[in-house]
Parts: C-alpha cells; sequence; structure tokens
C-alpha cells in the first residue's frame, strides 16, 4: 500500500459557470519532522486543457529551549523542599506538546510541577522544579523533555547538596559534572 499522502485538495470535484471563477485550497499536514513532499495535482476540464499546479512544502521542526540548561538548589537542608522556576519557551507558530520522560510523576528527590502539557505558540510556560532530600548528600540528575515536533529532546541538570547539622558535603556545581564527564570522554575513569 501507499503511504498517504500530506497533502489534500477541496473541493475535490465542482463545477465552475462560464465566466466564473472558483477556489481550491491546498494543504499540507505532516507530523514527519523535516519531511519535504511535493505532489502534483491534475485539474481537468471538460473543454480538455488540463491544469497542472505542483506543490511543494516541508515540515519546519518546533523550535523550544529551556531558559536555563541546568537549575542548581544549592545547599538545602535535609527533608526542607526548595523550588526554582524554569521557562520552556516555544518559538514557534504552532503548539508545542512536551513530557519529561524520565520523570517519576510522583514526588521523588526531584519533581516538577508540570510533567506533561502543552506550549502555545510563541510563548513560554513557567515550570516549578522541586527539591526534597532526605540524606546529606549531593544530587544529580539529568532530565530529558521529549517535545513533539522538534528535533531532539532537550536536557536539563538538576543539582541539589543535602546537609544536616552533623553532615554537610562540598557543595556540587554544574563545572563539577562537566570537569567529570569530559574526564570520562578523556578516558580518566577515576580522580585521583
Amino acid at each position: 500500500p501507499l503511504a498517504p499522502s500530506p497533502f489534500s485538495v477541496s473541493p475535490e470535484s465542482g463545477i465552475v459557470e462560464p465566466s466564473c471563477a472558483a477556489s481550491l485550497t491546498f494543504s499540507f499536514m505532516s507530523n514527519t519532522v523535516k519531511e519535504r513532499a511535493c505532489q502534483r495535482f491534475q485539474i481537468t476540464t471538460l473543454g480538455g486543457t488540463p491544469l497542472v499546479v505542483t506543490c511543494r512544502a516541508f515540515c519546519r521542526p518546533l523550535e523550544v529551549r529551556f531558559s536555563a540548561s541546568s537549575i542548581n538548589f544549592g545547599e538545602v537542608p535535609c527533608g526542607k523542599p526548595c523550588s526554582r522556576t524554569l521557562q520552556l519557551h516555544n518559538d514557534s507558530d504552532r503548539p508545542a506538546p512536551y513530557q519529561f520522560v524520565n520523570m517519576d510523576p510522583s514526588r521523588g528527590v526531584f519533581w516538577f510541577d508540570r510533567n506533561i502539557g502543552v506550549v502555545p505558540p510563541s510563548s513560554f510556560m513557567v515550570i516549578t522544579a522541586f527539591f526534597g532530600p532526605l540524606t546529606p548528600i549531593n544530587y544529580c540528575k539529568q532530565v530529558y523533555c521529549v517535545v513533539k515536533g522538534s528535533l531532539a529532546p532537550l536536557s536539563l541538570h538538576l543539582l541539589g547538596s543535602a546537609h544536616t547539622e552533623k553532615a554537610r558535603p562540598a557543595r556540587l556545581e554544574q563545572f563539577h559534572v562537566d570537569l567529570f564527564r569530559n574526564m570520562q570522554l578523556r578516558g580518566v575513569r577515576e580522580h585521583v
């Protein structure tokens, strides 16, 4: 079977009276990002002279971005949740449905108030991230946000350091994570 065409024309048939005009609407609908399509439509008349209309289209990816690539909650007392806000921007002319794929929808150490939603066209949505540590250690999680119609998932680093009266680990910063990842990429497996 042939794949369905992303093009359609309306109306598909009709009668045009002499010395009158008729409008045809050609539509392109695709959910395949970066798809290029070309289709010819032949319009036939009783007079016998065919008219060929060629339609070309390209499905642009949605342009979405976070206001920050990392959220650092800083030093937080154990058992006391704290929050930070983040903006998910949609710079496209279409709505952007999104979902965080590796975040538990229930409350964990890190969680969001909106794990799933739709960002309106040419707008943004404020998402609140929460950090609720229970043990005095450093926490780091890289989460991914899948946006339907974008080229790739968006990545976000969540960092936080938890402490108690008796234990306070060194504060974890994004450059520590970046340094560790660069060492692993160069083949250095442990810091000596």
